[in-house]
């Protein structure tokens, strides 16, 4: 059976000084966060790659992935008389043509670390449950400014709720939200071990979401979904990495990705 990663990469723009962040060449050998992490993907052991972009990034996409084995391409839009694309949620619907098999799901804006993938490989292989990678929060952090998690409580090594957490910096030492201590919590950076019948939910959510006038404007998030879940009584495994988890949220963070790449290397 394949080992798939879905790669949520609709959302890539901008806005990051230095042009397309998740494709900013910031590896050893020029590669991009995204390369750096499918890097680490192959290694684990998974074997095919789905990403969900928007059409005009196709051309670029190709020419940084068709390295890879087994490379699909499906697309999320912007619909009419909206600014943004529904969300993460509408994402990983989008592939719901391309996947017939357990599945993990990722970011392309954090580098996630090898020992992630391997864990979510070894539970595809054991497991055939949802599961999430989270990481300490302390392993998340900007030293140049604020950043949003998402802060989750867990218990007995299942999650219990995912809380979109914004204004997280260090202050005194401290983590810390609007003054609120986060020391010692645990985050989601989006990483998601999930089955195939997650499409199935997804497609009865979306509708009721489309429908709800309230939302017209709002994101159909997939954290939310999976909120959702628990609170109907799904387990939702967790998994926690050590490694650091890093995103390129300002220009200045990519010279202490730089270092960390580094000590990696000399492991």
């Amino acid at each position: 059976m394949n080992k798939t990663v879905l790669i949520m990469a609709a959302g890539m723009g901008s806005r990051f000084k230095g042009g397309i962040k998740q494709l900013y060449e910031i590896g050893p050998n020029n590669e991009t966060i995204l390369e750096l992490n499918l890097n680490d993907a192959l290694k684990a052991g998974f074997n095919k790659f789905v990403f969900v972009i928007r059409e005009s990034l196709e051309s670029i996409l190709k020419e940084k992935v068709s390295k890879y084995p087994n490379v699909y391409f499906c697309y999320q839009e912007i619909d009419k008389n909206r600014t943004k694309p529904w969300g993460t949620g509408e994402a990983i619907l989008k592939a719901k043509d391309i996947i017939n098999e357990p599945f993990i799901v990722i970011n392309t804006d954090d580098y996630y670390g090898y020992d992630a993938f391997n864990k979510a490989y070894d539970y595809l292989e054991k497991n055939n449950n949802y599961g999430t990678i989270l990481y300490k929060i302390e392993n998340t952090l900007s030293k140049y400014g604020e950043v949003n998690r998402g802060v989750c409580e867990i218990k007995n090594n299942k999650l219990i709720s995912i809380l979109e957490t914004k204004h997280i910096c260090i202050k005194d030492k401290n983590v810390v939200s609007n003054d609120k201590i986060l020391n010692n919590s645990y985050v989601s950076m989006n990483f998601w071990i999930l089955k195939k019948d997650i499409f199935n939910i997804l497609e009865n959510k979306i509708i009721e979401f489309k429908n709800n006038i309230e939302n017209c404007d709002k994101e159909f998030l997939f954290p939310n979904v999976i909120n959702d879940l628990v609170n109907n009584g799904e387990k939702i495994d967790v998994l926690i990495s050590n490694d650091l988890c890093i995103g390129i949220t300002y220009m200045e963070d990519v010279v202490l990705f730089k270092e960390y790449l580094e000590k990696l290397q000399l492991k």
